[in-house]
Formats: structure tokens, C-alpha cells, sequence
């Protein structure tokens, strides 16, 4: 095929083209004149798409939520201090299944197969027999059903409870993170009723850990305004997390440390010499304590008696007794008159020997030698 044949039939196929272009057109134009003069009629077999509808959404919903398999409720004893984590978790899955439960009727029945034991099983139990004598369940409603769980399983005066402990000291920070502290703090606001406001920001700075709040309200930029409470909680938050970051850093990082070697000098010092110790002598056996001197003395004074011989009629002055004789020991009297004999022996001796030598030199005297 050349050139030529190409070309023409090209130009065939366009010019078809043009034909159904034009075909089309002019049944979108007679369709568009028949909308024009009949608005209310359906007669047309062409619809024109129209705008999605609230009723087909919840389709869509439910057909994604199918997809989903929530975590069912975990068993519940009636523990007043469960009752709200059981009832969240029950109105979730419901929301979140709503398709599987055909009326209000079987999400009661639904959660009663998880009420099994304790208070919640005789509760159960109680319902069940009204059920059969009434007919059908005391409750109409899934909201009727609520209240009445509430009131039989939840924390009494919650918000009675609340206002106490925000009029107290016991909801401060103390030790807990600070995202502890926000998570009570907006359970027992919202339970309290307190709602927003300057009033709720004072308690919660007065709450927060005094370096927290210091840090805060010193801010220079970005400061929270007094009344914004969401404010207050992302500052303090921001802080707690910044504080923790720089803890982390400082326990990582450690300075090196320089040791510095002190100088020593070798240099012989001359020693000093020893100073004598000063022997105590041994004390005496029996020797009268100083206390007991005194004590005798007190006794001699008050009877008026001698202070050296004990005596009475005069005083130590004029005592005839020159010795001291009650300083004397047994044995230092006995060694006083082993003394006084040896010193009487010793005089015996030395007159004796004087006597001797003397008769020798009058025996001398008396007979010459007769060598001489």
C-alpha cells in the first residue's frame, strides 16, 4: 500500500468519526430539550448521576466496619470500680458492629453474656426472671439500659467525689509523669462539671510540680494566656517532655575528669627527739581515796574531832601523835619496824666493833713486842 491509499483511508476513518460525533451530538441536544420540557418526568432511558446521598453512607460504613474485628468486652465481676471500663468497652464495640445487633433487644442480651459471676451474674439473673414474667426486658432502650447500669455498677456520687478531691491537695502532680497528672485532671474536671475557664487553669497550675509551673509562667514567648486550659495542657506537657530529654542527655554525658598528682618533695626532715614518758607511780594498796579523806574529815568536823588521830579533845595541831599512823599500811608497818631493828642491830654493830678496836689498842699499849 503507498502513500496515497494511506491517506485516503485515514481519510475515511475521520470522516466516520465526524458522523458518530455528530449522531451524538444531536442525542445529547433532543435529550437536553426533553429534560428542559419534561423536569418531573423519568421517561428517558439515560439517568444523570446525582449527588451521594446520607442514606448510602451508613452502607459504605457498615461495610468497612465488617472488615474490622474489635477486642470484645472483657468479663465483668459488678466491681463498682470496673463498671466504667465495662460500659466504654461495650458501647465501642457496639458502634463499631452496629450491624451485627438487629434491635436495642440484643445489645442488652449481648452484654449480659459477659456479666457472669459475682453481682453482675445476680443481677443478670434478676432481669432474666422479670423478662419472663413481664414478657419482655424492662428496658426499651440501650439508654434505659445505661442509666441502670450506671446506677447499680458504677462509683456512687462521681461527681460529689470529684469536687472533693479538686477542692483538695490530693489530685496534685506529686511523682507521676505529667501526663498522668493531665488525664486525671480532665476526668475530674469534666465528672466535676467544672467546664473551662480561668478558675480550672488556677487549679491545674496549682497542681502542676513547682519547676514545671515556674518554668511556664516565665515563658517570655509562647506564653499560655490564664484561661486557655488546652493551652496550659500542651505547655506543660512540652516542659515535662523537655525536662526528661535534658535528664537523659546529663546522664549520658560524662566530662572527663582531670586528676591532679600532688608534688612531693624528698626531703629528710630531722626527727624530733622522744619525749620521756612520766612513769605514774603504782598507788599504794589500801591507801584512803581522796573522797574518803574528805568523807572523814566531814565526819571529824561535825563530831569535833582530831584530824590526824581521830581522837576528840583537840585539834591536829596539838596532837600528840606526830605520825600519821593511819597512812600506814599493814605492810608498811611492818617494814617501818624490820627497819628499826635492822637499825638498832646496826648500832649494836658499830659499838660493838668501836669497843674491839678499842681494847685492841689498849692490849697494844699494855704488851710491847718483844721483837723490838
Amino acid at each position: 500500500m503507498d502513500a496515497s491509499e494511506c491517506f485516503d483511508a485515514l481519510e475515511s476513518d475521520v470522516s466516520g468519526m465526524r458522523v458518530q460525533i455528530d449522531s451524538l451530538k444531536s442525542t445529547i441536544e433532543n435529550f437536553v430539550r426533553t429534560l428542559q420540557a419534561n423536569p418531573t418526568t423519568n421517561s428517558s432511558p439515560f439517568t444523570t448521576p446525582s449527588a451521594p446521598n446520607n442514606d448510602v453512607l451508613p452502607n459504605a460504613s457498615t461495610k468497612e466496619r465488617a472488615q474490622i474485628k474489635p477486642s470484645p468486652p472483657a468479663e465483668f465481676n459488678g466491681a463498682r470500680a470496673q463498671g466504667r471500663a465495662f460500659l466504654n468497652s461495650c458501647e465501642l464495640y457496639i458502634s463499631l458492629q452496629s450491624h451485627q445487633f438487629v434491635d436495642e433487644a440484643a445489645k442488652i442480651y449481648w452484654a449480659f453474656t459477659y456479666m457472669k459471676s459475682e453481682h453482675a451474674y445476680l443481677y443478670v439473673d434478676r432481669i432474666l426472671r422479670q423478662t419472663k414474667e413481664l414478657g419482655s426486658l424492662p428496658f426499651s432502650t440501650w439508654g434505659d439500659f445505661r442509666a441502670e447500669f450506671v446506677r447499680h455498677f458504677c462509683p456512687l456520687n462521681e461527681r460529689h467525689r470529684a469536687v472533693t478531691r479538686l477542692e483538695s491537695s490530693t489530685y496534685h502532680q506529686g511523682r507521676r509523669s505529667v501526663d498522668d497528672y493531665i488525664d486525671e485532671f480532665k476526668d475530674l474536671v469534666d465528672m466535676a462539671g467544672y467546664g473551662s475557664g480561668l478558675p480550672v487553669v488556677v487549679k491545674f497550675r496549682r497542681g502542676l510540680n513547682r519547676e514545671i509551673q515556674d518554668q511556664i509562667a516565665q515563658m517570655l514567648e509562647g506564653r499560655p494566656a490564664d484561661d486557655d486550659i488546652l493551652a496550659w495542657y500542651e505547655a506543660a506537657s512540652l516542659c515535662d517532655e523537655n525536662r526528661l530529654t535534658n535528664a537523659a542527655f546529663n546522664a549520658a554525658f560524662h566530662a572527663p575528669t582531670t586528676t591532679h598528682t600532688p608534688y612531693t618533695f624528698n626531703r629528710s626532715l630531722p626527727r624530733p627527739n622522744p619525749i620521756p614518758t612520766r612513769q605514774t607511780p603504782t598507788p599504794a594498796v589500801n591507801v584512803p581515796v581522796p573522797m574518803d579523806v574528805d568523807a572523814a574529815r566531814s565526819r571529824a568536823r561535825k563530831l569535833d574531832l582530831c584530824y590526824r588521830c581521830g581522837e576528840p579533845g583537840h585539834r591536829a595541831g596539838a596532837c600528840p601523835h606526830r605520825q600519821d599512823i593511819r597512812m600506814l599500811t599493814p605492810e608498811g608497818r611492818d617494814k617501818l619496824l624490820q627497819d628499826l631493828l635492822a637499825l638498832v642491830d646496826v648500832e649494836e654493830a658499830k659499838d660493838q666493833v668501836a669497843e674491839e678496836v678499842k681494847l685492841e689498842v689498849v692490849e697494844e699499849q699494855d704488851f710491847p713486842i718483844r721483837s723490838e
